[in-house]
């Protein structure tokens, strides 16, 4: 009810101003008379000294005929030339009387217009006083709505500072643990079978230099479902050593982890590899005993029950490497899963993972070998790892497929301008992955000649490169199709690429 009195005492207010004005106009008005009342006694007078000027003037005439009276007309000219002027600033002072009547008359015609307007007004709030009386119960029970609102965010916001000190104490305890870690070792968990993921974080757990020894920083994607998360969050409660990091798809998170490691040292894993027991332990006191940047050890596929050693690479173990160019097959070392990595060797060099869509960890491996000044193998398996055939993997690869083609690509660019840096006598390595390029990734796809021709205008110096060097083709059938796309011809080349798929 005190908004309706508020009204009710506003509405008075303006009945006042109301009265008020009518008031004013009643005594505008008769200033008008009175103003009209001094203009007609100034007209009046006017007249009267007229009338008497003209007297004068004839008495004047007639005593001009008497030259003895000379004095006495001299003073009625003056007493006219006095008159005239009287006359003069009456009749100025009859406009300025008459230019106030009209600013008067003005002023109560806009005080005639604000009355009226404040007489509809009033009418108006009058009549809305029921309508305003439904809008304050509604308020009021607005008011009411928004009271319980405030009380649930008020009892939410409790949790989230509960859950904000949990997470402060955690990070706190996570911190004062990781002083004395060792080694770190970010876990990419990727779209694999909680039973994988488990597998692999048991493998760290179960390490011979001492899971305390070690700074675990599972990579996960904000996606993945809630059992997994829950998984995870579970242990990282129950280990005060072992860290969350979510990230998204535009982002590539192990920039993100490398910089927030703790230790010194390094390692990589994806959630459907494992480590051997000593996998740490062997790796980590080979990187300290030899103070180098890299050390690198064998990898054993469980699925193909077979041991990728360097063997086969004319690599001999336990042998320091003080660059990669003085054994060009240490190229050939792809995965950054069986190594460590000093982390100040990596802070450097400014060697970061690029957000390329497939095949970042590649550029990361080749320029980590390139930049390192100290590399050792070791005749050790410290990696497992189980072949998947993920359907839904591959479905999306097929969607994704002039995406990952031109990854691919701008991948090979980026290697080519790498080598052409280091080594540029070797650069053929780089152009000989267009061959498997082409066979393994571009005849497996379904592009239409606009995609096909922007894909390989953007990589065609790559093939001019191939064929000025007199690189060998891995796969005669493809000389024609190198052929069209360095003279320009890419409906040709179109057309040898639809062979391709035959």
């Amino acid at each position: 009810m005190f908004f309706v009195d508020k009204i009710k005492e506003i509405i008075l207010d303006m009945s006042n101003s109301y009265q008020y004005y009518q008031q004013q106009n009643i005594r505008l008005k008769n200033e008008m008379d009175r103003q009209n009342t001094i203009i007609s006694d100034i007209q009046f007078n006017s007249n009267k000294m007229r009338n008497e000027i003209k007297s004068d003037e004839k008495y004047i005439k007639k005593l001009s005929e008497n030259k003895s009276s000379n004095k006495y007309r001299n003073s009625l000219n003056d007493k006219i030339k006095t008159t005239n002027n009287e006359i003069k600033e009456l009749k100025l002072k009859s406009s300025e009387i008459n230019n106030t009547c009209n600013l008067l008359k003005q002023d109560i015609k806009e005080k005639k217009e604000i009355t009226e307007i404040l007489k509809n007004n009033t009418n108006n709030q009058v009549d809305s006083i029921d309508s305003l009386e439904e809008y304050n119960s509604q308020l009021i029970n607005l008011n009411s709505i928004f009271k319980k609102e405030v009380s649930i965010l008020s009892k939410e916001n409790d949790v989230l500072q509960r859950n904000l000190a949990e997470k402060t104490k955690i990070n706190q305890e996570y911190n004062k643990f990781c002083e004395n870690c060792k080694l770190s070792i970010l876990l990419l968990v990727s779209n694999n079978e909680q039973e994988l993921i488990e597998k692999s974080i048991n493998s760290i757990l179960n390490q011979t230099i001492g899971f305390n020894n070690i700074e675990l920083i599972i990579l996960v994607d904000n996606s993945k479902n809630q059992d997994i998360q829950k998984t995870l969050t579970e242990y990282s409660r129950k280990y005060p050593n072992i860290r969350i990091m979510e990230f998204n798809d535009n982002e590539n998170i192990y920039n993100k982890g490398i910089t927030n490691t703790s230790t010194d040292y390094i390692m990589f894993l994806d959630s459907n590899h494992y480590y051997t027991k000593k996998a740490c332990e062997i790796l980590y006191n080979k990187i300290i005993s030899h103070k180098v940047d890299i050390v690198c050890g064998n990898y054993f596929n469980i699925t193909e029950n077979k041991t990728c050693n360097f063997k086969n690479n004319d690599l001999s173990y336990e042998t320091e490497f003080k660059s990669v160019l003085e054994n060009m097959k240490l190229l050939e070392i792809g995965s950054i899963l069986t190594k460590i990595y000093k982390k100040s060797f990596l802070k450097e060099n400014n060697i970061i993972f690029y957000n390329y869509k497939t095949c970042s960890d590649l550029i990361f491996n080749q320029e980590t070998l390139f930049y390192a000044r100290g590399i050792i193998l070791i005749d050790e398996i410290v990696l497992e790892y189980e072949s998947q055939m993920d359907s839904k993997s591959n479905q999306m690869k097929l969607q994704n497929t002039i995406d990952l083609l031109k990854s691919l690509l701008d991948v090979y660019i980026y290697l080519y301008n790498l080598f052409s840096k280091f080594c540029p006598e070797n650069d053929y390595l780089v152009l000989n992955l267009l061959n498997n390029w082409i066979m393994d990734e571009l005849s497996n796809s379904n592009l239409y000649y606009d995609e096909f021709k922007d894909l390989i205008v953007n990589a065609r110096y790559l093939f001019k490169l191939f064929l000025d060097n007199n690189n060998t083709l891995k796969y005669e059938k493809l000389i024609n199709f190198y052929n069209c796309v360095v003279t320009n011809e890419y409906k040709q080349a179109y057309y040898e690429y639809q062979k391709l798929k035959v």
